[in-house]
């Protein structure tokens, strides 16, 4: 009977076993399948275009030069970023350089936060100005899309639009777009 006694305690044992390990499984697999089938918020849409706000710092003050700034350095459609205020200072200085009064660079932005952009329309007998239409994020980079208004060519002169955005501080590479529009109230 002692034998009889044994072989049921380890019966007993294997299936105490059996049941713990089953049970460790059991729970480990729903624990599984409570984690995938909570939703995946952290990673944002690689392809997704979305708008990014953007303040307008020239124009439409012109007086916040204290002259009529100049481009001509210029003369091709161009972009610049200005991530320092040691660059915004040498952007500044081109701007101003036929300027009669020579100031020092304002601190118009807050270069720890904010990025600031610079596109210029070239030099044009017949393109007056040049507005950022839209700053966009899409496919890890931001983009900017700039819009040139072309008038008539009245007089043998050089006009050389440019403007002045901050967006947000960001490192992400940003690309350019182009576009001209006529002016509207233009007869031809």
């Amino acid at each position: 009977m002692h034998k009889k006694g044994f072989v049921n305690l380890i019966l007993i044992v294997i299936i105490v076993a059996i049941v713990g390990i089953a049970g460790y499984f059991l729970l480990v697999n729903q624990s599984g399948n409570i984690t995938k089938e909570q939703p995946e918020t952290t990673t944002p849409l690689q392809n997704a275009q979305s708008d990014i706000n953007f303040t307008v710092l020239y124009p439409p003050t012109p007086s916040s030069f204290g002259c009529n700034p100049y481009a001509g350095d210029h003369t091709t459609q161009q972009s610049k970023v200005i991530q320092t205020y040691d660059q915004w200072k040498v952007l500044y200085g081109d701007l101003l350089k036929n300027c009669y009064t020579k100031t020092d660079a304002p601190q118009i932005i807050d270069f720890d936060k904010q990025t600031m952009i610079a596109a210029f329309a070239g030099s044009s007998c017949t393109a007056t100005k040049i507005d950022v239409k839209t700053v966009s994020f899409a496919n890890n980079k931001i983009i900017v899309h700039n819009v040139t208004t072309v008038d008539g060519c009245a007089l043998p002169s050089f006009s050389y639009p440019f403007t002045l955005i901050a967006v947000d501080k960001t490192n992400l590479p940003i690309e350019f777009t182009f576009d001209s529009v006529k002016n509207p109230s233009e007869p031809f």
